[in-house]
């Protein structure tokens, strides 16, 4: 039922005052109303004052993952797919490899290192890679923490077109 129900919302109309689709019909830019028109409150969805918490959404068969959809100023700037219940990698492997099926291979890739204790208990290693496509950026980070377990995250933001860089 919570697939079929952000299905079925991914297939309406996005607001005309939205800019650059993120992901599903979630656009950047798009106002906290027009979110919650999309997705309104429920045992699934859930308000917060900077953000808006879907659990349960089913990325790939298997694979469930909670969506943040960032809106701190009252606006959407980005958005975070959190692999939840991961253990032993296989739902961050299929991911990374629908992404690259989808879009290709990455346009970068970096090795990643954090925690407490560097190669330790407490320690998090990875890899996080970026694609951009149509305005948007996407970076998946795979990271792993001991032998086994594996999380994923999927960040969505819109790409700057105002940098002077």
């Amino acid at each position: 039922m919570k697939k079929l129900l952000l299905i079925a919302v991914g297939l309406l109309s996005s607001p005309a005052l939205a800019e650059t689709p993120l992901w599903q019909n979630v656009e950047a830019g798009m106002s906290v109303q027009e979110l919650r028109a999309l997705y309104p409150a429920s045992a699934e969805v859930k308000y917060h004052s900077d953000f808006t918490e879907i659990d349960g959404f089913s990325p790939l068969d298997g694979c469930k993952a909670e969506v943040n959809i960032m809106h701190k100023e009252g606006v959407v700037d980005r958005i975070l797919v959190k692999g939840t219940g991961a253990f032993g990698g296989k739902c961050a492997s299929k991911v990374f490899d629908a992404l690259v099926g989808k879009y290709g291979m990455p346009a970068a890739n970096e090795e990643i290192e954090n925690g407490l204790f560097s190669g330790g208990l407490f320690a998090k290693e990875g890899k996080s890679s970026v694609w951009a496509k149509d305005g948007v950026s996407m970076r998946f980070r795979r990271l792993r923490s001991g032998a086994l377990a594996s999380s994923w995250d999927l960040t969505y933001t819109a790409a700057a077109t105002n940098l002077r860089l």
